[in-house]
C-alpha cells in the first residue's frame, strides 16, 4: 500500500501525480459512461511559471507550487481529485 501511494503521489506537493491523474480520469470517465452522469475536469496553469523559475530559481518555483497546492486543497471537497501533471 505504501509503495502504491508513493507511486501515485507528487513528492514535492503531496498531491496526486500524473499517474494518479490518468488512473482517476479513466476511472471517472468509465463511471460517467456507465451511469450517464457527467463529470467535470478543471485544468489550471500558473502564469509565467517558467519565468519565475528562471529569474528566482527552482526553490522559488517549488515554493510557488507548494503554495498553489495548499491553497487549492483548502477549497476542494473531499470527493474532488487534485493532481499535478507537470
Amino acid at each position: 500500500a505504501a509503495l502504491a501511494a508513493a507511486a501515485n503521489t507528487d513528492h514535492l506537493t503531496g498531491i496526486g501525480n500524473r499517474r494518479a491523474f490518468i488512473d482517476m480520469t479513466e476511472r471517472e470517465l468509465a463511471r460517467s459512461e456507465r451511469s450517464g452522469v457527467p463529470f467535470g475536469l478543471l485544468i489550471i496553469d500558473i502564469d509565467h511559471f517558467k519565468a519565475l523559475n528562471d529569474q528566482h530559481g527552482h526553490l522559488a518555483g517549488d515554493d510557488a507550487l507548494m503554495r498553489v497546492a495548499r491553497n487549492c486543497l483548502r477549497i476542494l471537497r473531499r470527493s474532488d481529485v487534485f493532481c499535478r501533471w507537470g
